[in-house]
């Protein structure tokens, strides 16, 4: 599957209404969408498959063009104004052998400054924009991901041997009966599999206490090296070198009584130096090292305690309110505490492979974020309430219906 990162911004949509004025940010987008009240039309269907043969690309079209009539047919577009809207078809071949193709169906709202009219009066995207976002950043964009999972990413909170660890968000709305997991969407045929599992609680344990180790580990380097520092510093060379430093800071006065206060100002420095170098080489009471070790023990002892039944247990996972260190992780909890969250990862069995790898079984649909974007200002309303009006009218139904 494919992973990337998602940002989770929640989005107040309104419908959309024939002639609302654009709300403009900034120069760029006062240039990008001087024309409100224009009418737009629909840009030609774009098939923008990568290196797959010509079959799977007639058949993976057929596919494609079948989500994107379901996004055409939404009443939003019933008038189009102020902006040309665009639908894209992507393929690719899957980096795992036995996963399925994974695919797209990319919304684009293009402002009317953007678009130009060809030779034959067909409205076509200006050469010089092709290749960037509309108005120039990724607001005004909504895609329908099949086959994929990409933005679960965002959920990672740590990944072990055996691979990532998903702390799975709250639902937070239904749409059409499909959940809206954090900024997700899932949308899956009937009688499928869950897509997720949870994660054993075992396993979660154990995610935290090797992380621990490791930190552990690294602590107990660091003591060592203040230890070979400070043995150094007190044996018979390190001994020999600070008589001779103490003689020269003496030595650099040229009056008798300037030089014995500078040998007594070296003696006092190199006094605290080793005072230092030893302190340095015991753990003190409650220092992040010794809170490490104090968790640590405490972890593998409520491990040790436990019977095959719990181990084997969902692991509900509770961050802590403010981190000690950057490996200090929260706890695992008992199902259903408050604060806590389920622990999980992609269900393997949520993928038939008896299918052909050309088959849509999944459709996930980031929702607000992926097109909500603080990297710039040129965005208007219409690009950001187009999309979310098509997530709130696409027949998600008829879209599940299409899946295997």
């Amino acid at each position: 599957m494919c992973f990337a990162v998602l940002s989770t911004v929640v989005l107040l949509w309104t419908p959309l209404t024939s002639g609302a004025p654009a709300v403009t940010v900034g120069a760029q987008a006062t240039t990008l969408w001087s024309h409100p009240d224009e009418p737009g039309a629909w840009l030609p269907w774009w098939n923008s498959c990568g290196a797959v043969s010509t079959s799977l690309r007639v058949q993976w079209e057929a596919q494609l063009k079948a989500l994107a009539a379901l996004v055409r047919a939404c009443p939003v577009f019933g008038e189009i104004r102020g902006y040309y809207p665009e639908l894209i078809g992507c393929v690719q071949s899957p980096g795992i052998p036995s996963d399925p193709y994974f695919a797209s169906v990319a919304l684009l709202i293009w402002p009317t400054e953007t678009v130009e009219r060809g030779a034959k009066g067909e409205p076509q995207v200006k050469r010089v924009w092709r290749f960037n976002q509309p108005g120039g950043d990724s607001r005004g964009t909504l895609r329908l991901l099949v086959n994929s999972t990409e933005g679960i990413r965002a959920w990672v909170v740590g990944e072990d041997k055996d691979g990532p660890l998903y702390e799975l968000p709250k639902t937070t709305r239904e749409i059409a009966g499909f959940p809206l997991m954090g900024s997700l969407l899932f949308v899956t045929a009937p009688n499928k599999p869950p897509l997720f599992e949870p994660i054993a609680s075992e396993r979660a344990r154990r995610w935290i206490i090797d992380n621990l180790k490791r930190q552990a580990a690294a602590d107990a380097s660091i003591l060592e090296a203040h230890q070979r520092a400070y043995e150094e510093f007190i044996g018979p060379e390190g001994r020999a070198r600070r008589a001779k430093a103490i003689e020269e800071a003496a030595a650099s006065q040229r009056k008798p009584e300037n030089q014995e206060q500078a040998r007594r100002h070296a003696v006092a420095i190199d006094q605290r130096r080793e005072q230092d170098l030893k302190a340095a080489t015991i753990p003190k009471a409650g220092s992040p090292q010794a809170r490490t070790l104090e968790r640590l023990a405490q972890l593998e002892s409520r491990l040790a305690a436990m019977s095959p039944e719990e181990r084997r247990g969902p692991a509900w996972y509770q961050r802590h309110a403010d981190g000690v260190r950057r490996l200090d992780y929260g706890d695992i909890v008992a199902p259903g505490t408050a604060g806590a969250r389920p622990l999980v990862v992609p269900n393997p069995s949520f993928f038939d492979t008896s299918l052909p790898k050309t088959a849509m079984q999944l459709v996930s649909v980031p929702y607000a974020g992926h097109y909500l974007s603080s990297r710039t200002t040129g965005a208007t309303e219409l690009a950001i309430v187009v999309p979310a009006t098509v997530v709130e009218q696409v027949d998600w139904r008829a879209v599940a219906a299409l899946l295997k």
